[in-house]
């Protein structure tokens, strides 16, 4: 997105064979993919700005291309690294030789220096919203982007319409973008609900006030989220330990002795033979009878065999 800023606004407008070599190995430009190199295209254009007569957006141009080539550009494929500080030296370049003026190059370099993966957070965060001013005070509308825009060649009187409407529609994107990943690096930082507050402060009309709002806003759901969660847990844990589990008995009441019990043996028959006894009410249960009322029984008949026999034994044959 922050290529498209103003289209390929840079031209070989003098057909200078230096910048034409250049060209040709960067990979932005290059016709013949068999050419692209980072090296020889650094090369060439540090040869091409030993000229005298380069104007100021010119010589922008070619710097914020040769930090291109240290960052987006830069192919492992090719054998190639990027190099993020020679980057960053190559778009200062570019911002002291055009400070004010609106172009591809210039929107490029602001951004870029504000999303280098090896500056620490807090850097990120300063460039980021310094980014966001310089952007955000744009007035998107035609005559001031052609009154501010780069021009193509020396001399131009107009500016190519086709770049100022690249500038129109890219920079609110672009506003935006740099926006939200200024609120995202703030996010990241330590004391970040801090910095997210003092950025609605610094810019509270702004689109990133809006974003660093919903951040904190995010922020105060899950804080609640969090504490309702902990009280649902604490809660649980309370009923848990009121009553032990599976029993209902309150844990740490002391256990009250049980009386005596007989055998469970013995309990588990006599309990068994009443039930298969009552069961039917004929007796069947009468097999589960335990010994003792067997032998009551047997001692019963026993003493009704002999009386009847003594009976026989009085009567006249």
């Amino acid at each position: 997105m922050f290529a498209e800023a103003g289209g390929k606004s840079f031209k070989n407008y003098d057909n200078d064979p230096c910048l034409a070599e250049a060209m040709s190995h960067d990979p932005e430009y290059a016709v013949d993919v068999r050419m692209k190199s980072q090296s020889e295209a650094e090369k060439h254009y540090l040869a091409y700005l030993k000229k005298e007569d380069i104007p100021s957006f010119q010589r922008a141009n070619v710097y914020c291309q040769l930090g291109v080539l240290y960052t987006t550009c830069a192919s492992g494929k090719r054998g190639e690294k990027r190099d993020h500080q020679k980057a960053e030296r190559y778009f200062k370049k570019v911002l002291e030789l055009e400070p004010d003026r609106i172009g591809r190059a210039t929107v490029r370099a602001r951004t870029m220096l504000c999303s280098l993966g090896s500056l620490p957070l807090e850097e990120l965060v300063a460039r980021g919203l310094d980014t966001y001013e310089w952007i955000s005070a744009i007035e998107v509308d035609e005559e001031t982007i052609e009154s501010r825009v780069l021009p193509n060649r020396p001399g131009e009187k107009r500016p190519d319409s086709l770049v100022v409407t690249s500038l129109m529609n890219s920079l609110p994107r672009i506003e935006r973008m740099v926006a939200r990943n200024t609120v995202h690096h703030a996010s990241s930082l330590a004391d970040s609900a801090r910095v997210l507050a003092d950025i609605m402060k610094r810019f509270p009309d702004k689109q990133i006030a809006t974003f660093a709002r919903e951040e904190l806003n995010k922020r105060a759901d899950k804080v609640a989220d969090a504490q309702i969660d902990t009280l649902g847990e604490e809660q649980r844990v309370k009923k848990e330990d009121t009553s032990s589990p599976g029993t209902g008995k309150a844990v740490g009441t002391p256990a009250h002795s049980e009386p005596n019990k007989p055998d469970s043996g013995k309990e588990e028959l006599q309990t068994v033979s009443v039930n298969a006894t009552a069961s039917n009410g004929r007796g069947d249960g009468a097999q589960h009878t335990v010994l003792p009322v067997a032998a009551a029984c047997v001692g019963i008949l026993a003493v009704a065999v002999l009386t009847i026999a003594g009976r026989k034994k009085g009567r006249p044959m």
